[in-house]
């Protein structure tokens, strides 16, 4: 979850809008199976932090 924040919270922080916090960040992941998180980690590391911030969230909108 850490791993996470620490790439999009600076480019929340960027954008103008607050950082994420840990129940926040838990309650997004929550419902994501452990091998589709380390799929996101594996994609988002490939990225730069706004690339990365753009396609954390689409695939959120994905997975509802």
């Amino acid at each position: 979850m850490k791993w996470f924040m620490d790439i999009l919270n600076p480019a929340r922080i960027h954008a103008g809008y607050k950082p994420l916090t840990y129940p926040r960040m838990a309650s997004l992941i929550a419902k994501i199976p452990t091998k589709d998180l380390y799929y996101m980690k594996s994609m988002m590391s490939d990225k730069n932090t706004e690339q990365a911030c753009k396609w954390f969230y689409w695939s959120l909108k994905e997975q509802k």
